[in-house]
């Protein structure tokens, strides 16, 4: 591994070429525990080194002639030279998160729909798939690890994507996989339990979920569910907050909810003013929101963009 004789190396992990020749690669694997912290190789003819955790067991065996850089934090580490690496994608793009336990793949997939429907240029990163437009890319977890989500996010710039829906696990906020990207929005769905094995205890699970508050404009927040009114409690003054629910007052809310065979129906309230709203199930995903009685569609637009979350640029 230390004496690659060749201008390629096989090396688990990620590989980037950097520069114009193919005798720099910086390749990184992933090592240790329960939070693995990744160890990078550069590659160089002339100047071999490697960057590793301060505290990893591989200090012993890196041979004296390599270099080694001592890191605080790996991951982190990982997350921004990945960003710097594609140009710092997540800064030209308007990202909100949306995380829970349950509710993530409806949430990101009608908000999309949304904005698509408003004109908007999307990107969708999530469980099933990842998209970009209409464009599907698949997608083995439900948060892609940071280099490849640095490299997602530059293929969405690339396109002309505006807004990016991502599905943010718990996994990725613990591993700081999202670690440099600063969230227009950050939803929250419910929290049950799961995930223990990984956490361990609910409360390191809740306090997982919660970081995603600490980097995000504004927070959307269900206030029904116990841990929402204790996220809404813990988040920052200078995050904007806005909540939603059913059975406590909020600033949206939906009451009268029936559902059928085909979708939903219930009233929506926001601002004291209500609105009859239907979804219809179609290829089997709610994919259409409609407002009954003949509303004024860019009144409840206007609502969303000056009262629910001021960034938006809806037009």
């Amino acid at each position: 591994l230390f004496h690659a004789e060749n201008d390629t190396a096989q090396i688990g992990g990620y590989a980037a070429q950097y520069g114009n020749s193919v005798q720099n690669i910086l390749a990184v694997f992933q090592h240790g525990g329960i939070k693995p912290q990744p160890v990078f190789f550069l590659i160089n003819k002339k100047i071999p080194y490697v960057i590793v955790f301060n505290k990893s067991d591989l200090l012993p065996e890196i041979p004296e002639k390599i270099t080694v850089v001592n890191s605080c934090d790996t991951r982190k580490l990982l997350a921004k030279m990945s960003s710097n690496f594609f140009k710092n994608p997540e800064k030209q793009l308007k990202i909100i998160g949306v995380t829970g336990t349950n509710g993530k793949t409806t949430v990101t997939t009608l908000t999309k729909s949304i904005l698509e429907f408003l004109g908007k240029s999307v990107g969708l990163i999530g469980t099933n798939a990842n998209y970009i437009n209409d464009k599907i890319i698949p997608t083995e977890r439900t948060t892609p690890e940071s280099y490849e989500l640095y490299e997602l996010l530059a293929q969405m710039v690339a396109e002309g994507v505006e807004y990016v829906i991502m599905e943010v696990s718990s996994h990725s906020l613990y591993l700081d996989r999202v670690y440099g990207i600063n969230f227009l929005v950050g939803a929250f769905t419910n929290l049950t339990q799961d995930h223990l094995d990984f956490h361990g205890t609910m409360e390191n699970y809740k306090k997982a979920k919660g970081t995603l508050f600490d980097i995000s404009e504004n927070a959307v927040i269900n206030i029904d569910d116990e841990y929402g009114n204790r996220f809404l409690e813990a988040t920052s003054q200078g995050v904007k907050k806005y909540t939603y629910g059913i059975k406590n007052d909020a600033i949206v809310k939906a009451k009268d909810v029936s559902y059928d065979g085909q979708g939903a129906s219930f009233t929506c309230v926001i601002d004291k003013k209500e609105y009859k709203v239907e979804t219809y199930r179609k290829h089997k995903s709610f994919d259409m929101v409609v407002f009954k009685d003949n509303y004024d569609i860019n009144e409840v637009l206007y609502y969303v963009n000056d009262k629910i979350v001021t960034t938006f640029k809806i037009n």
